[in-house]
């Protein structure tokens, strides 16, 4: 299967290309704004449910659009949705992210995440359901829940405390700064940092690594490690609660203040 996904302004959402027994899906500079079209997001789905079901492949690939802009759109995702009132965008992209995630969790196959540039904390969450993560030596990963004064969405929270422990992750999540592709190895959320020149040739390595592998080993070996995924569903349910309740007292407080609401 080889298809490229257009998106309704002629950008491309995702393509996905099969390479012997690999399957690479490739995303576009958009991914927050292409959570808003349904047609998209099913595409999606049923991709994953494809590779899901083929004996062929085993290994799943996933890599971000080297060119993205980052803290950007999702600036500028937030501002539209903000503008129009409500928040039915917002709660669309929380529950695709969410469907993402979840799907990612429970596949057989063995997943590499693959990002380059500048990476908003978001999309770098979905890493933390991979098997394997490669960063270009040219990433950093933003935290761009802060300047909106909002939390982080992906699991980041669930898996830092896990990981590290509630202190320190607590304190990763309010840093301000950035975290750079050499933080995140030596914080062991990475596997592999590579010149961003050769981050094809090492994806391309570690998936034929994996290929190699037993595909029983490989999908017994993951489901021992997911038993808990009900309380990764329930938390990223929690969280979208949680940051539908902030938006939802920062847009009461503006309807008071314009005389249109109730004060928060």
């Amino acid at each position: 299967m080889n298809e490229a996904i257009k998106d309704r302004l002629g950008g491309e959402a995702y393509s996905v290309q099969w390479l012997e027994d690999i399957a690479f899906f490739q995303f576009g500079d958009r991914p927050l704004f292409f959570s808003k079209d349904l047609e998209i997001c099913n595409n999606l789905t049923d991709s994953f449910g494809q590779c899901a079901e083929s004996k062929e492949i085993k290994v799943v690939v996933l890599k971000g659009f080297p060119e993205k802009v980052g803290s950007q759109e999702y600036d500028e995702f937030y501002r539209v949705a903000k503008e129009g009132r409500n928040h039915l965008d917002i709660h669309r992209m929380l529950n695709v992210f969410n469907q993402l995630i979840l799907t990612i969790a429970r596949l057989d196959k063995f997943v590499i995440f693959v990002e380059s540039g500048r990476v908003i904390s978001q999309f770098f969450n979905v890493s933390l359901v991979c098997d394997y993560r490669i960063l270009g030596d040219n990433s950093v990963i933003e935290k761009e829940y802060l300047k909106h004064g909002l939390i982080s969405k992906g699991g980041l929270a669930l898996h830092l405390s896990r990981l590290m422990g509630r202190a320190r992750a607590l304190q990763l999540m309010l840093d301000e700064d950035d975290i750079s592709a050499e933080l995140a190895l030596e914080l062991v959320l990475l596997d592999e940092v590579v010149p961003v020149g050769e981050l094809d040739k090492a994806t391309w390595g570690a998936a034929r690594l994996y290929a190699g592998k037993p595909v029983v080993t490989v999908s017994g070996t993951k489901r021992l490690l997911g038993y808990d995924l009900s309380t990764l569903s329930d938390y990223l349910d929690y969280e979208n609660s949680e940051i539908v309740k902030i938006l939802d007292k920062a847009l009461s407080s503006r309807g008071a203040e314009n005389g249109t609401g109730c004060q928060a």
